[in-house]
């Protein structure tokens, strides 16, 4: 898996609130699917993966975001 933290803009730069510089680009490969997972955001990253790696989250570890596995 891979992600981008923030986009960026043409003109050089990023830091702004356009949807270009707040786009998070995700790279996959496996059971999260192909093409664009909807509705995720940077702070799924993380569960992401460890549901990936682990199989599940525990609700326990309170972290933010959600898991985009299936």
């Amino acid at each position: 898996m891979v992600a981008s933290d923030h986009g960026h803009i043409d003109g050089g730069g990023h830091g702004g609130r356009s949807s270009v510089e707040t786009t998070v680009y995700f790279i996959a490969r496996g059971p999260v699917g192909s093409g664009q997972i909807s509705g995720t955001t940077n702070l799924d990253f993380a569960p992401t993966a460890l549901a990936h790696l682990l199989g599940s989250v525990d609700p326990a570890w309170g972290l933010d975001g959600r898991s985009s596995l299936p």
